[in-house]
């Protein structure tokens, strides 16, 4: 999956070090629902980042939209990791066509879990960390 930084220059791909547990999270600027679970993944994420945890935000705006990802980011004080999947290709190419869609990685890289909501996000962190 090629990545791109927000800015638009590409990128070596996720990098994520030291984490037992990651989510990643594709979203795009103009998806209402993305947008709203900002606010309970901030909470998860403050609470659990020093203890192993770490979310990777992939925007999967068009072209056109390249100017809203930086502006999204501050606006909802992501502190995150985010990339830019430019069209969605990536994700189309990985069957990803709902939005939000998120999959709860190990240390290992498999996926626990798709689609988990902050609060079972929460209560999952909680008795593993």
């Amino acid at each position: 999956m090629e990545l791109l930084d927000i800015d638009g220059n590409k990128t070596s791909g996720i990098q994520v070090k030291n984490s037992k547990y990651t989510l990643i999270d594709f979203w795009y600027t103009n998806c209402g629902q993305c947008i709203a679970k900002f606010p309970a993944l901030s909470t998860v994420y403050e609470t659990y980042h020093t203890q192993g945890f770490e979310i990777v935000g992939i925007a999967t705006d068009a072209l056109k939209y390249k100017k809203d990802l930086p502006i999204t980011i501050e606006k909802h004080k992501l502190k995150w990791l985010q990339y830019w999947d430019l069209n969605g290709k990536g994700a189309t190419a990985l069957s990803i066509l709902a939005f939000p869609t998120n999959y709860l990685l190990n240390a290992e890289g498999y996926i626990l879990e798709k689609n988990i909501s902050a609060a079972e996000l929460n209560l999952f962190l909680n008795k593993n960390l």
